[in-house]
């Protein structure tokens, strides 16, 4: 556990914004899975669909609110006040 810190510390600015936001994008994902159109489909049909066709027939609707939430993310400094934390030595 002590390497994986070391090496997220060490991480220049750009590296750590990308983890960041690829985890936002990870974290979206599930939610939207579990609690959105996928799940959703496949009770209604009675886990007879495929949950990747499902998802497929549906990524604009989950693209589309992800879109606006990073953008108002990076508009409202959200991103710049966390790199912010992030690049003290002693956080993390």
């Amino acid at each position: 556990m002590k390497t994986i810190v070391n090496k997220l510390k060490n991480f220049p600015r750009y590296q750590k914004l990308s983890v960041l936001v690829f985890a936002d994008f990870l974290i979206a994902f599930v939610c939207w899975m579990v609690f959105g159109p996928p799940f959703s489909f496949m009770i209604a049909s009675n886990f007879e669909s495929n949950l990747i066709d499902i998802i497929l027939q549906n990524y604009i609707s989950f693209l589309i609110p992800f879109l606006l939430t990073f953008f108002f993310f990076i508009y409202s400094g959200f991103y710049r006040s966390l790199m912010k934390f992030f690049d003290s030595k002693y956080s993390i």
